[in-house]
């Protein structure tokens, strides 16, 4: 019986273990979290991304596995997505898709193989689509992108998380791989965000309108999760769930759900930028899915 209540008691304490209170108050924490996310070269990550949205006049669901690599201070990016889904329009049937591409991101264009591109039913109007596959084709910034593209993080975003939240709640400290890491409730500082958008548009020359942004973002609720090393202070790993708040009765919201795990901090490998890209018709890519 002593054994017994000695191995509960160890026990009891390695499982309290897992969850520790910090040496340092969150605000520092996250001080000292956003000059290191600013010093961030690049990193490499795995995320995972659900879109659902049941507003007229299209429904669309997706999900998204992405491995890749942010760079140059977050101003690049490049990865391996799968994405796969349905979206349906009034009147019309299901219709599921799947998608295979490597995407590379910059401030100035976006470039996309694709190695899969799927329709069931086939989508009247897109008996070329097959001619997209194989070679990289080249996005401008200012092209409306479809939905299963949309799916991707921005790098900046990624890279400047603890910079543009609130915490909500302190979890202490939990073990990482072998590492201690500050584990927090968060929400999404508008403004804080807002300036990070503006600076990101103006710096890369686009326009931005800041009374617009304000007024989208008020339409979306925020919650999420931050785990921040103890040691470098870099971000580990990050959830996020969006909402939108207005939805009619008989609609789903749209729900955007993002988690994002992130290592080799300023040891990843270098993104190279296609210097073979065609350039995709405008046309032909907002045909692929349609907006939700």
């Amino acid at each position: 019986m002593r054994r017994l209540v000695t191995v509960t008691a160890l026990c009891v304490l390695v499982l309290s273990g897992c969850r520790r209170f910090g040496s340092l108050p969150s605000a520092e924490v996250l001080q000292r979290a956003t000059a290191a996310s600013a010093q961030l070269e690049s990193a490499q990550y795995e995320a995972r991304v659900e879109i659902t949205s049941g507003k007229a006049p299209v429904a669309f669901d997706a999900r998204a596995e992405l491995h890749g690599i942010l760079g140059h201070g977050g101003q690049e990016t490049a990865f391996s997505a799968a994405v796969n889904g349905s979206f349906s329009r009034a009147g019309l049937p299901q219709t599921a898709f799947t998608v295979q591409a490597d995407v590379v991101s910059e401030p100035t264009d976006a470039y996309v193989l694709f190695h899969t591109l799927s329709f069931n039913p086939a989508l009247s109007g897109l008996t070329g689509s097959q001619g997209l596959l194989g070679s990289w084709l080249r996005l401008p910034r200012d092209t409306d992108a479809p939905p299963a593209l949309s799916l991707t993080p921005d790098p900046l975003f990624l890279r400047a998380q603890a910079s543009v939240v609130n915490v909500v709640e302190d979890k202490g400290l939990e073990r990482m791989n072998d590492k201690d890491a500050y584990h927090y409730i968060v929400s999404i500082n508008p403004e804080r965000l807002l300036a990070l958008m503006q600076s990101t548009a103006e710096s890369n020359g686009r326009a931005f309108d800041l009374a617009l942004a304000r007024d989208d973002l008020a339409k979306y609720d925020a919650t999420g999760e931050l785990w921040i090393d103890a040691g470098t202070f870099l971000v580990r790993r990050l959830v996020w769930n969006v909402t939108s708040k207005q939805a009619a009765a008989d609609t789903t919201p749209f729900r955007v759900m993002f988690s994002a795990d992130l290592a080799m901090h300023n040891t990843a490998p270098s993104i190279t930028i296609p210097s073979d890209a065609r350039l995709v018709p405008p046309t032909l890519l907002r045909s692929l899915l349609p907006s939700p």
